[in-house]
């Protein structure tokens, strides 16, 4: 979890603006910090082993909110968005995106 509060919501969520187009060092701060993350996941289904944990559920809006503001940051990071597709899938998740509210 302190992967995903130290680092992918300060490098990325904070990082990447919403109201305008992100500056190539706002990219290169949140491809650096993804990068990091996907080093850490190789070989697990999830975050910290194959098991889901608080610190996937805390991950999935992060990695959401990246692939809203900006998607090509998620290019070639497989274990990244295998993460958050599993925890997408779950009913929980998709009933807190703004869609569903709707």
């Amino acid at each position: 979890m302190a992967v995903c509060s130290d680092y992918l919501f300060s490098d990325v969520v904070r990082t990447i603006p919403r109201d305008r187009p992100p500056t190539d060092e706002e990219l290169a701060t949140a491809a650096t910090a993804l990068g990091r993350a996907e080093e850490l996941m190789e070989g697990d289904a999830f975050l910290v082993g194959e098991e889901l944990t608080l610190a996937d559920l805390y991950l999935a809006p992060q990695i959401a909110n990246c692939g809203e503001k900006a998607p090509r940051l998620l290019d070639g990071l497989d274990a990244i968005k295998r993460v958050a597709r599993l925890v997408g899938e779950r009913e929980s998740f998709r009933l807190t995106r703004p869609e569903a509210a709707g």
